[in-house]
């Protein structure tokens, strides 16, 4: 799994093209969400994919100098503005039932602060 993950980072992280429909491989989602996640719109999946690595690559030990800085690397491509970007999203589509629900089961899964 790190090895694939860790060549994702390294081949542009975040900035890189995935398939159409393909959840990332490190993505810890609930069945429910799983279900869904096609539909959704590539901003929201994108935003997935990046807060997937980032919580992938924040629980990873760096066990020597090369290996800490490619998580560094992989943690400053992944994680900066997800917070930010998650709440631009909900207020994207607060009309959109299916993809505000999704966005808020999600939020709550990811560690996102949810505000009422």
């Amino acid at each position: 799994m790190l090895v694939p993950m860790l060549a994702w980072a390294l081949a542009g992280g975040a900035g890189a093209t995935p398939s159409p429909c393909a959840l990332p491989d490190a993505t810890p989602l609930s069945a429910e969400l799983e279900a869904t996640y096609c539909r959704l719109p590539k901003e929201v999946r994108t935003l997935v994919e990046r807060q997937s690595s980032c919580l992938y690559f924040g629980g990873e030990e760096p066990y020597d100098a090369q290996r800490r800085a490619a998580l560094e690397r992989a943690l400053r491509d992944s994680c900066p503005g997800n917070e930010a970007r998650f709440a631009r999203l909900r207020k994207r589509y607060a009309n959109d039932a299916h993809v505000r629900r999704w966005l808020e089961d999600y939020g709550r899964e990811a560690g996102f602060l949810l505000s009422p």
